[in-house]
């Protein structure tokens, strides 16, 4: 034949057949080597061949370049797009990653063959001895139409098929194996030199047998079709579609696993009560045993058959999953199965899993093994998030950026709706909250996230706090909270630099002048007298608001010893009237602009819509009957703390609450209990009949908060008298008498 030339007989490739098996079959049907047809094409060599100048091997089925295609489209007549489809490019960045230059498969992303094919002996029976492109892929390890697990080698001679010509070989015989064999004595080089061929029956290999129905076929059937589209969108990844090559990285992260697991330490007892899964796992135990170290590796592709198919069925089962919680509980038992270096998973070794996977495979990794990890490391790695992390902020640059957005004791309604009263110290749960939210995607400890936050907490409260939210039920959402709140503030910043805010010097806020002049303001339209000593309380107040520090750490002195002024401090937000914090409000605006901060509000909360839809330990503050707490702090005289009692959430809510919107004066009831006890009466009830302030309430029908301001608007000096000292007890119209 002439190089170059049509042939003269024309034979019409198989669907999806490789062009190895078409030229074999064309060589067959012209009765000629399968070497001289390369020739009569005008190409050099068969197709192992070396091409001499680029020392490159010219492995055709792999990817066929522009003029081979050209050359092989003007022999045969097959269209160029038809010719490329016959070879693995075909499958070129979706099952199969290839060097175009040097026509090598990269076996680092994704798992291929080194050589060979496996094969159906039923589709070769029925085609005479045509191969399909696909059973050169480890992502082929059945045949859903025959339901028969794919055979890897010849039963004779036990070689791996493949397809070889040279000069002095004889025309291929389709179907049958084309290895060399060796005569009694023969060196192998004599063998090869000979061409003996074994010449088996390849349609007659027997293999497994596989059930109508079974989870091996559904999967191999599963990826039959995502090795001929570019996006899986199955499963998992119906939500997120992603592309082919990264679904294949995913599986090929399991099935490593489950391979690694099951053939050193056996099958799971849900496994072993399937036949055919035992049937597959002995005969991938017999070839692992007998192959090669190197081929043992971890992660190494299966070169047979039944290990692949015991390995993508369990890996395509996970990700076929109905949703993250299914796959989660199927994929847990490999997460806390020891490694390849004998140790269990932890969220820092996922990586070890194989490169390349995606956030959806990442999230179902740490779903599952999101039990197991502390409740710091769950929120690092975002456990339970669309998104989990798998790789950490390294540089601190993310943490830096949120401490911006976070006082430094947290929000009185979050930490209301996390950490109800019952869950910890009021003193530091909201500071620790604050650290914890540093802790989310990054690589911080607890030490470096209270110090980031100005050191308000020291890191065992961070920890114990954490602890207590991991050991509440509520503990799914609570970390889904706090995660939310760390994606809010990355994405959209708090109107508020904290950060700025801390630095401030406070120490000329709210100076006495300036509260005097709002005391005389307050006692002449309200004709309710705020004392001086109040000023300590209002400075402290502004201070807490305005920097997001604690009272502790103000820059001025307060009365009496610490847990007596917390106390007080606390109760103060009882005394607040509109018109009162509107004053306050207006001197914390002046503070601000005196330091050039004119664009930002006093306070700031992210949005409750954070929380919509979760179950969290705490009530929300904004459901709370607001006109019941005014009465309580009106009428009754309850502290911030007996409220938060009687509401079962934390005093610092209801005081954000009196704050924000602070319990009206009830002038009509001031003036009336004015009318109805005069200044001699109550002198006579308090001092003369040693009634306690209570007492006289009760007797008058009043509260103790409404007796205690007449006695201030009466400059009566208030006695701490214990109930039960009178002597007398004066009916309620004596004490109304004039």
């Amino acid at each position: 034949m002439k190089p170059g030339r049509t042939l003269p007989l024309r034979l019409a490739p198989h669907p999806g057949e490789a062009l190895d098996s078409y030229l074999d079959a064309l060589a067959h049907r012209l009765n000629v080597p399968l070497i001289d047809l390369g020739w009569s094409f005008g190409l050099k060599g068969g197709p192992h061949s070396v091409l001499q100048r680029h020392d490159i091997p010219a492995n055709r089925v792999v990817l066929l370049r522009d003029h081979e295609a050209q050359a092989i489209n003007t022999a045969t007549g097959i269209p160029i797009p038809a010719l490329h489809a016959m070879t693995l490019a075909r499958y070129d960045r979706r099952a199969v990653m290839i060097d175009h230059t040097s026509r090598q498969i990269n076996t680092r992303t994704l798992w291929a063959r080194g050589r060979g094919s496996r094969y159906c002996p039923d589709c070769l029976a029925e085609s005479g001895g045509r191969w399909q492109i696909r059973w050169r892929l480890v992502w082929s390890f059945a045949c859903t139409t025959h339901q028969r697990m794919l055979a890897d080698t010849c039963p004779v001679c036990e070689s791996i098929p493949g397809f070889r010509g040279s000069g002095t070989h004889q025309p291929p015989s389709p179907g049958h194996c084309p290895a060399p064999i060796s005569l009694p004595g023969d060196t192998r080089e004599q063998s090869r030199g000979r061409h003996r061929r074994c010449g088996a029956n390849l349609a007659q290999t027997s293999t497994l047998l596989l059930p109508p129905g079974h989870q091996t076929l559904a999967a191999q059937d599963i990826l039959d079709q995502l090795i001929d589209i570019d996006t899986a969108a199955f499963g998992l990844y119906t939500a997120a579609p992603v592309p082919t090559a990264t679904a294949l990285a995913d599986l090929r992260a399991i099935a490593g696993r489950v391979l690694a697991h099951t053939l050193h330490h056996g099958l799971l007892d849900a496994m072993a009560t399937d036949p055919v899964t035992v049937e597959l796992h002995r005969l991938a135990r017999h070839q692992h045993a007998t192959q090669r170290t190197a081929q043992q590796r971890v992660g190494t592709a299966p070169p047979l058959a039944a290990g692949a198919a015991l390995g993508l069925t369990h890996a395509v089962g996970v990700m076929a999953a109905d949703n993250a919680d299914t796959a989660a509980k199927r994929l847990r038992w490999l997460t806390s199965a020891p490694g390849p270096d004998r140790r269990p998973t932890h969220a820092s070794t996922l990586d070890d899993w194989g490169r390349s996977t995606s956030d959806t495979f990442r999230r179902i990794q740490l779903a599952a093994l999101g039990p197991a990890l502390r409740p710091n490391d769950q929120l690092r790695y975002r456990v339970g998030a669309v998104a989990p992390t798998v790789r950490l902020e390294m540089s601190g640059a993310l943490a830096r950026a949120r401490r911006r957005s976070l006082p430094s004791t947290f929000w009185p309604a979050w930490t209301a709706r996390l950490l109800p009263r019952r869950n910890g110290h009021s003193a530091v749960r909201g500071s620790a909250l604050a650290a914890s939210i540093l802790l989310v995607g990054t690589r911080l400890n607890h030490t470096e996230a209270a110090e980031l936050l100005g050191g308000v907490v020291r890191h065992w409260p961070v920890t114990t706090t954490l602890q207590r939210m991991h050991a509440s039920p509520h503990w799914d959402d609570i970390r889904t909270a706090l995660t939310a709140l760390a994606d809010r503030l990355d994405a959209q910043p708090s109107a508020i630099d904290y950060e700025r805010r801390r630095h401030l010097d406070y120490t000329d806020l709210l100076p006495d002048p300036l509260w005097e002049s709002i005391r005389q303001r307050i006692a002449e339209t309200q004709h309710t007298r705020m004392l001086s000593l109040h000023a300590s309380y209002a400075r402290h107040l502004l201070f807490t608001r305005l920097s997001g520090l604690p009272p502790t750490c103000a820059p001025f002195p307060h009365p009496g010893t610490d847990d007596v002024f917390k106390f007080r401090l606390a109760k103060f937000a009882g005394h607040l009237t509109p018109r009162l914090t509107a004053e306050l409000d207006q001197a914390a605006q002046d503070f601000l602009a005196l330091h050039q901060i004119r664009n930002e509000p006093i306070v700031w909360q992210p949005p409750a819509e954070l929380l919509d839809g979760l179950t969290l330990p705490g009530p929300d503050p904004a459901g709370l009957d607001l006109a019941e707490i005014h009465r309580l702090v009106r009428t009754d005289g309850a502290s911030p703390a007996m409220i938060a009692r009687h509401f079962e959430t934390t005093s610092e809510a209801i005081q954000a609450l009196l704050i924000d919107h602070p319990a009206p004066q009830p002038e009509a009831r001031r003036q009336h209990v004015r009318h109805t006890i005069s200044r001699e009466q109550l002198v006579d009830l308090h001092h003369e009949q040693r009634l306690s302030l209570g007492e006289i309430g009760k007797l008058t029908g009043y509260g103790r908060t409404t007796i205690s301001d007449l006695a201030r608007t009466y400059e009566i000096p208030i006695t701490p008298y214990r109930a039960g000292r009178s002597l007398s007890r004066p009916s309620p119209q004596a004490a109304e008498q004039p």
